[in-house]
């Protein structure tokens, strides 16, 4: 079981979350790309699970309180934008996107979620 952080002020809670959500979306689309067979899949997704659990551990004060799920995919895996913008508006992403996170909330599990993706 891991310890969660400190409480931060809700603001710095959000621009903690977009600034990991924008590494961890980074590393979904060169992961997306490079396939399933690219050298690199294991090390993108060590760090989109670094960047995750560093999120799921996050608290807002004054209470302490742990993140919902709007807050984490809105601030996380949106990372403040939207789908469309982030993919440029490409649907098999987007899609291959939307799976991976619907996955990954289910298991907390980067690799094998990502393997889901490309099955």
């Amino acid at each position: 079981m891991q310890l969660n952080e400190m409480p931060y002020p809700r603001s710095e809670v959000i621009d903690r979350c977009a600034s990991l959500g924008e590494k961890f979306i980074e590393h979904f689309e060169k992961s997306y790309i490079g396939g399933i067979d690219s050298k690199d899949l294991k090390h993108h997704c060590a760090e989109m699970q670094s960047c995750y659990d560093t999120v799921n551990r996050m608290t807002i004060k004054p209470r302490a309180k742990m993140l919902d799920i709007d807050q984490m995919i809105n601030w996380f895996f949106l990372a403040g934008g939207s789908l469309e913008y982030m993919f440029n508006n490409n649907d098999d992403m987007q899609n291959a996107y939307n799976k991976f996170i619907k996955s990954l909330l289910m298991s907390d599990d980067v690799y094998n979620s990502m393997l889901k993706v490309f099955a």
